[in-house]
């Protein structure tokens, strides 16, 4: 990600949306969606997605909670937020845009370009070394400029 971020995304190269998508397989998968999205409005979202990344081996152990408290975001806010229901709206809603496009894996990219009022493009599913990801990366921009 750093490596994207730095040479494509910062530059403008190309848009970076983030989906969530929690798995069936995974038993906390969409426990942890939800509390790093609790943490969006502290501005904590992204410290708080990798802290819930870096221990999702120990969410059992942990506890997601006390993973996203620890990341910084407040236990009020976190219950609030669950209550709501609203985070469990966007993160249903994120699974179910996946499921249409046939995306049924993490990580995902979409990589696509828009011409006209076609959108044409690829997925890339699984992770993959950088410089194998920065090759099909390269090669869709390439076919967006001609």
């Amino acid at each position: 990600m750093p490596s994207l971020k730095r040479s494509y995304i910062d530059k403008g190269l190309v848009r970076f949306v983030h989906k969530d998508l929690p798995l069936p397989f995974h038993e906390y998968s969409r426990e942890a969606a939800e509390a790093a999205r609790c943490s969006w409005d502290d501005k904590q979202y992204w410290k708080t997605y990798g802290a819930l990344f870096e221990n999702q081996d120990c969410f059992a152990c942990k506890g997601i909670t006390s993973i996203a408290q620890n990341a910084g975001i407040s236990e009020n806010r976190q219950e609030s937020c669950k209550k709501a229901g609203s985070t469990r709206k966007a993160v249903n809603s994120n699974l179910s845009e996946s499921h249409l496009q046939g995306i049924r894996a993490t990580p995902s990219f979409v990589i696509g370009r828009t011409q006209g009022d076609t959108q044409t493009g690829i997925v890339v599913e699984g992770a993959m070394p950088w410089p194998q990801f920065r090759a099909v990366l390269e090669n869709e921009l390439k076919k967006s400029k001609s």
